[in-house]
Parts: C-alpha cells; sequence; structure tokens
C-alpha cells in the first residue's frame, strides 16, 4: 500500500480593490484554487485545505439599536425569514463601533436565528458582549453549507405548475439554456409542498436538461412525482465540483468508492460524500446515514477541510467568494482544534496574535513540554511549533527540535489549515488580525 501524502498546495487569485455602498466599505470579491492531489485508484491521497473567503455578504449598513440579543435597522428592507430557515444560515457580523474599526466587539459574529420584516430586527443565537451598544457598522454574511461550497444555490421560487418532466414558473425571468448546456450542469430541487417541510416530495431533485425562456419552464431529466396539494417551492442549484463523470470533479458513488472530505465536530471528524448509488437517493451524505441530506451542513469561518481524493488524477476546485477582512475571533477549546487562515493571504507565527502574552486571550507559552503547540504542514509531515517562555536557546517561537532558531517567519498559507494543540485547561478567542494588515 502506498503511503499517504499529505500535500498542502495552494493558488490564490483576489482582486485588490474595494467598493463603498453608502457608509459601508464592501470587501473585494475573489477566488481561490484548492488543488487536490491525485490518488492511485484504490489509496487515497489527503489534502488539507480551507475555503480562505466568505461565502457571500448579502447586506451591510448601520444599526438604529442593540437589544441583548438582536439588531434592529429601520432603514433595512428585509423580509420575514430573509436570513434563515429555507434562505440558509447567515450570522451578523460587527465590523466598526461607532467610529472605532479596532473596538474590542468588531469582529463578533452572531447566528441569526430569525429575520422580522415588521420591526426590521434580526434575533440572535446568542447575547452581544456586555456594553456594547449601536450604532455599529455590521455586515449580514451567508454561510458555507457543503451544497453552496460545492455547487451554489441561483434561484428560489414558487412553481406555476409541475407535471411530466416539467417545471413552470409563470414569474420567472429566466433567458434560454440559462442553467444548462454551456451554463453548466445544475438541478431543481423541492424544498417546500404548501407550509410543509416534511411532505414526502421535499427533497426531490432532477437534473435541468433545458431552460424555456418563452414558456418559463425548466425540463429535467425524468419526470416528477405526483404533487396533488399545495404550492411547490423549490430551488434551482448549480453543479460546481459534482458531477457524474470522474475527470475534472469530484468523484461520486457510494461512501466506500466516492471522493469525501471531513470536517471535525468538536470531538471527531465527520466524512461527507456525494451519493449516487445504493439505498438511500441521490446527494450529499454523512458517512453512517445514506438517507438524510447532509447538503446544508455549515462549513464555519475559519474551519479546516481534509480531502480524500481516490481518483488518479489531480482536481482543481474554484472558491469563488468575499475577501475576508477585518478581525476574525476564532474559539479555541483545550485540546485539539482545526482552524484555518481566514484570510486570502499568508499570515506567519509573529503576525497570527497567536501568542499575546495572556492565556486568556492567546496560546500559552512555556517548554517544549508545557507550552501550547501549533502543528503545521510542511509537504511532507508536520513541523510542530510553541513559544519558548525562557531557558536555553533564548525567548520566542521556536521549532520542535531546534530550541534557538528563531520561527517567528514561519509561514501561514492562505488557504491552509492548522493544528492547534491547547494544553492550557482554559479555552480561548484568537483574534485573528486582518491580513495583510488594514489600516
Amino acid at each position: 500500500m502506498n503511503q499517504t501524502i499529505f500535500t498542502y498546495i495552494v493558488a490564490l487569485f483576489a482582486t485588490v480593490s474595494s467598493v463603498t455602498l453608502g457608509q459601508v466599505e464592501s470587501p473585494a470579491v475573489g477566488f481561490s484554487i484548492l488543488d487536490l492531489s491525485a490518488g492511485d485508484g484504490e489509496n487515497s491521497q489527503l489534502t488539507f485545505k480551507a475555503p480562505g473567503y466568505q461565502c457571500a455578504i448579502m447586506h451591510q449598513a448601520i444599526s438604529t439599536s442593540l437589544t441583548s440579543t438582536s439588531l434592529v435597522d429601520t432603514a433595512a428592507s428585509w423580509r420575514d425569514d430573509t436570513y434563515n430557515g429555507l434562505n440558509g444560515p447567515h450570522y451578523v457580523e460587527i465590523v466598526k463601533v461607532g467610529t472605532s474599526s479596532t473596538h474590542a466587539a468588531v469582529g463578533t459574529r452572531r447566528e441569526i436565528v430569525d429575520s422580522v420584516e415588521s420591526t426590521r430586527s434580526l434575533l440572535l443565537s446568542e447575547p452581544w458582549p456586555s456594553g456594547l451598544t449601536s450604532p455599529v457598522n455590521y455586515r449580514i454574511v451567508k454561510h458555507w453549507t457543503i451544497r453552496e461550497l460545492f455547487g451554489a444555490t441561483k434561484e428560489v421560487g414558487i412553481a406555476s405548475s409541475i407535471s411530466g418532466t416539467d417545471l413552470v414558473d409563470a414569474t420567472a425571468q429566466w433567458t434560454a439554456d440559462q442553467f444548462n448546456g454551456e451554463n453548466g450542469p445544475h438541478f431543481v430541487e423541492i424544498t417546500k409542498v404548501g407550509a410543509s417541510l416534511t411532505d414526502p416530495i421535499v427533497g426531490t431533485r432532477r437534473e435541468i436538461i433545458d431552460t424555456d425562456e418563452v414558456s418559463r419552464t425548466l425540463i429535467v431529466n425524468e419526470p416528477w412525482p405526483s404533487i396533488t396539494t399545495g404550492t411547490v417551492t423549490y430551488r434551482i442549484v448549480r453543479h460546481m465540483a459534482v458531477r457524474s463523470n470522474t475527470s475534472g470533479n469530484l468523484r461520486t458513488g457510494s461512501p466506500l468508492s466516492a471522493d469525501s472530505f471531513q470536517l471535525w465536530d468538536g470531538d471527531h471528524y465527520e466524512t461527507y460524500y456525494y451519493q449516487t448509488v445504493g439505498i438511500g437517493g441521490i446527494g450529499w451524505r454523512k458517512a453512517g446515514d445514506q438517507f438524510t441530506d447532509a447538503g446544508d451542513t455549515v462549513i464555519e469561518m475559519g474551519q479546516g477541510i481534509i480531502f480524500r481524493r481516490g481518483e488518479t488524477t489531480p482536481l482543481s476546485l474554484v472558491v469563488r467568494g468575499v475577501v475576508k477582512d477585518g478581525v476574525t475571533p476564532l474559539k479555541v477549546e483545550p485540546g485539539f482544534n482545526f482552524l484555518a487562515n481566514p484570510y486570502a493571504f499568508p499570515m506567519t507565527l509573529a503576525s497570527s496574535a497567536l501568542h499575546t502574552g495572556n492565556t486568556s486571550t492567546g496560546i500559552a507559552s512555556g517548554s517544549l513540554i508545557t507550552a501550547d503547540q501549533i502543528l503545521v504542514w510542511n509537504g511532507a509531515y508536520y513541523d510542530t511549533y510553541y513559544y519558548q517562555a525562557s531557558g536555553l536557546g533564548g525567548v520566542g517561537w521556536r521549532k520542535v527540535g531546534d530550541l534557538v532558531a528563531d520561527a517567528s517567519t514561519t509561514s501561514i498559507p492562505a488557504g491552509s489549515s492548522i493544528i492547534l494543540r491547547r494544553l492550557a485547561s482554559s479555552p480561548f478567542e484568537w483574534k485573528v488580525p486582518a491580513h495583510p494588515t488594514q489600516n
């Protein structure tokens, strides 16, 4: 059996300009290429990566008021559930407090539980930091989910009629072949029947083989099941990294044959793949559950991904998104933490702000035995680093095996992840400074 090879290879491209929307500056958009090494058909190759970009900024403005677990913006025009429910998971992020971009609350993120049209408010998952007051500049960001990362949702609507292999939406503004042909493969998925999210038809997907502009019809690859009552809500999703072939995309199949990737859940890795054969239907699945759609699984900001590639050809996955700016707080718990560089720019151990001199805000320094550890992939294996506090070799960043050489310039590339082993018994919040530095 071939030895498993771990590789960090990444080419990153991003626009360097930003635009201003009213009083709120919008970050640049760009894309990264996550290069995955080839397997040999039997043995898999693993590659550690990270999206490195935010999925999409949906709205940004200035708050009118804050309560403990809400944000109000009376000038906003969102509707009920715009940023939750069927529209997918979103969070709100503070980008400025008053006129300050360096306030301690900048970068704070809260999950949106509900969007309320009547009060122009966002209800949040947990309280704001103590003492935070309005006005704040905020942005609403759509989470990366498995479905969004590997195939973006293009449109959501309500069908006028569904029968045979046709879905008609008389209000749609589609153009000819918008969701097929040279525009790439898309599928249409039923997300709600009437008010029901549990109707047996919900989750049914069909490949789009033609988009008819004149009749506002999607023609799909096989007949729809019989739908006798209720309005039907649907979404159109673009396939990106997953197709039925095996060249140029993640390989689909069974839990054993498909390419897969792993996400750390705080205790262990969960494995995900795209199922196209066997019982349980077609779609994203978590290993151990062939029936439940896993496409809405959230890939958290700063979360690393391990790809397992069995195909004999390498693969480049293109991630399009919004360049992350500003401070990014990431939670660090005792034990192992799998964290990504969230920026489209490399950082070093010195510039990372991992070491602050205070264990409540950063890693614990000490000796190679007592200090917290940072594991960085070097292309063949992990190098382990720590912050040496005293003794032979002086003070500063060191690599295990070399007590003297300064390791502070060690790079954490864009699009890569690290393993942070927290030996101290208390958690802390790593406030990752923006890279490149912002004024």
